[in-house]
Parts: structure tokens; sequence; C-alpha cells
């Protein structure tokens, strides 16, 4: 009230007298007083709504309609509307009534300042992970602080957040495209969602997988659970936002037929792409770590060394060895492969591989891309009657069963080579 007075002070307080056409004047005041009473009468919470949305933007807070408190509040801003126009009337009738300060106004804004944006509740939140875990706390604070907070805004009241935005937000993070494709590797994150926003359809097979989505849910959930469980939000507003994935994770790729394998080798140039896809077929490792390995000898094998800690593997039992086929060794991929990692990135090659090469010449299958190579590995080796500890072991897979992985060492490496050997050598 004594906000919306202020302005008809400035007006008339020092005329203090009524309007030329004093009658018609009071006509429309009456009307305004009594169409109020009838708003308040009938709880018309709605025909404020927008007055009170403004009035709390001028003190930086957010109206709550899911708030318990929110009814009460706009039930007060009708009776404040009612007698704003009661006053009003009675100013132009010649009864000038001075409206006090309220001392609760810089209460207030006192409490204005104190707001628990999204901001804090990410720093909070990030402040509790274990710092021993380096690269789990690297991923999470890159995307928090890179991604999340740019979409949801970082001085947004946590408390103001609900269920409708977070729908939006997960809606515009499933079409985020996958970093590892070239064409979006060098994008910074504000250039990333400006180019989503305006590109109408992009390709499926360019955006993150369910399963990544489903990582990202999982990473700002666990910040709103985490303000929740100190008292710094009023209610979680981040259950069940996870997507249901009909798929199993060895189902999501499907390998390469021997059609489409001699197809690939058509198309391959005769560079070092092509060895590098050899390296994919006759190891099952994962593009990624192909960057990442050594090349050592192991009692007269040579073999692709993943056991240094200090890799940023996707498991524990990623670390590991595997021996080379014999196709690897007549390419010269002892000798080669220190210059490869160099020469090329993982996401050139992957981008290179599924656009180039791939989709034009050999499927379009979505679940066909080079990690299928990955799959194919496994699967030969399978057929060829291979002890599935072996193949778990050469992939970087959990052990079967965990007395298996508790009480028994590692295999050989001579028994890992003839392993790896069973794979057809003419294929690629």
């Amino acid at each position: 009230i004594y906000i919306a007075m202020k302005s008809e002070d400035t007006i008339h307080i020092e005329r203090k007298v009524p309007f030329a056409d004093r009658d018609m004047d009071i006509f429309i005041h009456e009307q305004q007083l009594q169409l109020s009473q009838e708003k308040l009468f009938e709880a018309d919470l709605a025909s404020v709504e927008e007055a009170a949305e403004m009035m709390l933007n001028t003190i930086g807070v957010k109206l709550d309609i899911e708030n318990p408190k929110h009814k009460l509040f706009m039930l007060k801003l009708l009776k404040a509307e009612t007698d704003i126009n009661r006053l009003t009337l009675d100013r132009k009738q010649g009864k000038w009534i001075e409206v006090e300060k309220p001392k609760k106004i810089v209460e207030v804004a006192t409490h204005v300042a104190d707001i628990f944006t999204m901001k804090d509740a990410v720093n909070l939140y990030i402040k509790s992970l274990d710092k021993k875990k380096t690269a789990e706390l690297r991923d999470r604070s890159n995307f928090l602080n890179d991604v999340f907070l740019e979409l949801i805004g970082a001085d947004v009241d946590a408390n103001s957040i609900n269920i409708e935005t977070l729908l939006d937000l997960r809606e515009q993070l499933s079409l985020l495209p996958r970093r590892n494709i070239h064409k979006y590797s060098k994008m910074t994150i504000p250039e990333i969602i400006t180019f989503v926003n305006g590109v109408d359809d992009i390709l499926v097979e360019d955006v993150i997988t369910k399963r990544t989505l489903n990582k990202y849910i999982a990473w700002f959930t666990a910040v709103f659970s985490y303000a929740d469980n100190y008292g710094k939000i009023s209610r979680n507003p981040s259950k069940n936002l996870k997507l249901k994935i009909d798929l199993a994770e060895d189902e999501e790729r499907e390998s390469f037929t021997a059609d489409e394998l001699k197809l690939i080798s058509a198309r391959l140039p005769d560079d070092r792409r092509r060895i590098i896809v050899n390296i994919l077929y006759f190891t099952g490792m994962r593009l990624s770590e192909v960057f990442k390995a050594k090349l050592i000898e192991v009692e007269g094998i040579y073999v692709f060394d993943l056991t240094d800690k200090h890799l940023k593997l996707k498991t524990k039992n990623a670390y590991r060895v595997i021996p080379l086929h014999q196709k690897l060794l007549d390419l010269d991929v002892p000798n080669l492969l220190a210059d490869i990692q160099k020469s090329y990135t993982a996401s050139y090659i992957s981008s290179w591989f599924n656009e180039k090469l791939l989709r034009p010449y050999v499927t379009k299958e979505k679940r066909k891309v080079l990690y299928s190579m990955r799959h194919g590995f496994a699967g030969t080796l399978k057929n060829k009657r291979q002890p599935e500890s072996v193949i778990a072991e050469l992939m970087g897979h959990e052990q079967a069963t965990m007395s298996f992985k508790r009480y028994a060492a590692d295999y050989d490496v001579e028994i890992l080579k003839e392993a790896i050997d069973f794979l057809d050598y003419e294929i690629l």
C-alpha cells in the first residue's frame, strides 16, 4: 500500500485539491473500489497474479505458485488492492490520509540478499565431492558449471525451480550433440546451445545417448537432493526425471556383418586411418584407448599397455594389456603408433568413419557405428569358443563372478595372445 500510494503522494501532496471534473473522477474510483471488493470477496487470485509477479520482480523474487503460502499472499494482495482504491477515493473526495512507511520494508530488502541461487546450490554440492576422485570431480564440475548453469540460470533462486522447469531442461539436454563429433568438438557450450536452438533437425546419430542424458540428470538431481538434505530449499523438484532405457548396454550397438566389413575394407583409405580401424577390430579397444595406450614388450610379445593408473579410463577393469594380432605387426604398428597418436584425434576418426565412410557407403543402420568394432571383437571371440573370462580381460570388462576376479590372477600374456590370434586375419 505504501509503495502504491507513494506515486499518488508525489502528484497530489502539494495540490490537495479535487480535479476539475470532480464528479466523474469520484465515480470512476467508486467503480474501481467496487470491482476490487468483488474480486476480494470471490478470491479471484488470477486477477492480481501479474501485479504480484511485477512487484516481486522489483525486489528480485520469483512468484512461486506451488508454495503453500502462495494463496495467503495473493489474498493479502487483493486486500491491499481494495485498501489502495479506498484510500485513493478518499483523497479524491478531499479526505487526505497519510500512509506511514512500514518497518518491514527494510527486512524484505535484507531477505532478498539471502536468496539461495542455483550457483550457490552447485557450489555447495561440488564441495561435497571426493577431491581424490579427480576425474569424477572434473567431469561433474564442468557439466554443472558450464552446461547446467548456462541452461537453468546461475542467479535463479533455487527455491523457484519446479518440475516443469526441469522437464524443459531435460528436453534441452536431450538435443545436445556428442562432443566427440569433430564439428562440435571445438564449440563452446554457449555456441553449441545457440547452434542447437537455431537448427530445426539435428541428426539423431549426432545427439547424446539416453545413457549420457541420464548421467547428466543424475548429476543435477544430486545438486537438488544435497540442497534439500541441508535445508537450503523447501522441496526437491528433481525426482523421477530419468528416462527408461529399453535396450541392454550390449544391445545399443550392433556388430558389423562379414559383408559390411568387406565394404568397409574396400573404402578404407591407404593411409594410417586404415591402421586405426584395424587396431580397433583386432583389439576390441575403445577408440579413446587407442590414443592413450603405449606399446611395450612383455615376455617377447608386443602388447598395448593401458596399466598406467594416471590414465583416465572408463572403468577400473579397463587398466589392462592387449597383445598385438599378427596383422597389426604386419602393419608395423609398433613403429607407427606414436606418430598415429600425434597425427589424429579420437573425435576426428569417429566423425570421419561414421559420417564420411559408413553412412554413405556401408549402412544407414543407426546402431552400427565405429564402436561396433568393439562389439564385433567380443562376438567373434565368443563364436570361436574362447572363455568369457579371457574375452572380459581383453576388453576390460568385469569378470563374470566376483570370486573368480578375487582369487584368480590376470591371464598370462601368451594365453591372451592365443585368443587374439583367433580373429580372422584377412577381414580388413
